[in-house]
């Protein structure tokens, strides 16, 4: 028993340093969303975050910058654009399944992956998946490579459009 007890506290201070290595290391954490973290009405189009496989705050390897609200920033992009009346009665679930940022020698490339499935509100009958990938590289900025991390959001946020525009057929015309 005692020995047990040795092996789960060694075990338990080796985590708790490396998890203090790890999240020492970041100084600079941004908020890509400023404001409520509830999810807007203005879209007909409901959005709703899952559980992302990514951690938040989003840390930019070769950095000491990392940024929250990744997830909600993807989500408030996509509800500004999703306004048609024809998306009213629908749930998009959003989850980013990989996020990958690097920083090297003044360059910030980003890399997402996102999943979004599409449902009906009323019963929550699936309808379609899909996986998107964006990628953005730029000299860092001023604002520790928000602009990148933005032009990425954006490129997934056209890509997810797009592709609901597709998947949602248009309503029938009256004659």
């Amino acid at each position: 028993m005692l020995g047990r007890f040795k092996v789960n506290s060694r075990a338990r201070l080796i985590v708790s340093l490396t998890l203090a290595a790890c999240t020492s290391s970041t100084s600079h954490v941004i908020r890509l969303v400023d404001g409520p973290r509830a999810p807007s009405n203005r879209s007909a189009l409901e959005v709703v975050n899952v559980s992302t496989s990514v951690p938040e705050p989003f840390a930019v390897r070769g950095s000491d910058v990392a940024y929250d609200d990744l997830d909600l920033a993807l989500r408030d992009a996509l509800t500004a654009s999703a306004r048609q009346p024809r998306f009213a009665p629908y749930r998009l679930s959003l989850e980013i399944t990989d996020a990958r940022a690097d920083s090297t020698e003044g360059r910030l490339s980003v890399r997402l992956t996102t999943r979004a499935t599409l449902r009906l509100r009323a019963d929550n009958t699936y309808l379609a998946q899909s996986q998107q990938v964006c990628s953005a590289s730029d000299a860092i900025d001023p604002g520790h490579g928000t602009a990148v991390v933005a032009d990425c959001l954006a490129q997934l946020t056209r890509d997810l459009e797009s592709w609901l525009t597709r998947s949602i057929p248009l309503p029938p015309r009256t004659p």
